[in-house]
């Protein structure tokens, strides 16, 4: 399913490693040369990372990529800053809906652009099934909520196919209307019957 509206007619495959390919390269009906794979310092992009013995994955290359080694001949090196995506925080409501999200941000590498490219929620648990009223934005409200806790999941995916995810934890807890509560219980006697 990767690269399919890319034409791979007479075209060359390469890969460099061992069994466990370090990065793999192809060129297309026109000539185009595109890589993906395992991605380190200089391999297949002229960036490395400053800090990439924090982050080794920091250019991993999930899909094949057009590749121009000469279009950018000189190296450099920047500092990688990873993904953050915000589902809203755990808390508790007394109501049958509530707001989630937050704003999230792609992992940023000046020389190597994310972007985010689509975002999906979802119920991990929860007493009953609630409803998102938009599902695949940054922020959401959920409804038809009873009393418990749930779990809801905020899923963030780039444009180079990485994903990362949030969750929060939603305690519910609706009390129940009552005309006429405030009168005092130890007014009632309890009749036996």
């Amino acid at each position: 399913m990767i690269a399919r509206n890319i034409d791979w007619t007479n075209g060359r495959f390469t890969s460099v490693g061992n069994s466990f390919t370090f990065y793999n390269g192809a060129s297309d009906h026109n000539d185009s040369f595109y890589v993906w794979g395992r991605s380190k310092s200089f391999v297949s992009i002229n960036v490395a990372s400053n800090d990439e013995s924090l982050y080794p994955n920091t250019f991993d290359r999930l899909w094949p990529q057009h590749y121009c080694p000469l279009c950018t001949p000189t190296g450099s090196y920047s500092d990688f800053t990873l993904p953050a995506v915000h589902c809203g925080g755990n808390k508790t409501v007394n109501t049958s809906s509530t707001t989630l999200g937050g704003n999230d941000t792609a992992a940023s590498q000046p020389g190597y652009g994310f972007t985010i490219a689509s975002t999906q929620w979802t119920q991990k648990s929860g007493p009953n099934t609630a409803a998102f009223t938009a599902s695949t934005n940054k922020n959401t409200s959920v409804t038809g909520l009873i009393n418990g806790t749930y779990v809801f999941k905020k899923e963030v995916t780039d444009n180079n196919f990485g994903v990362w995810a949030d969750s929060a934890t939603i305690t519910v807890n609706i009390t129940a209307s009552c005309p006429g509560c405030w009168i005092r219980k130890s007014s009632f006697k309890r009749k036996h019957l």
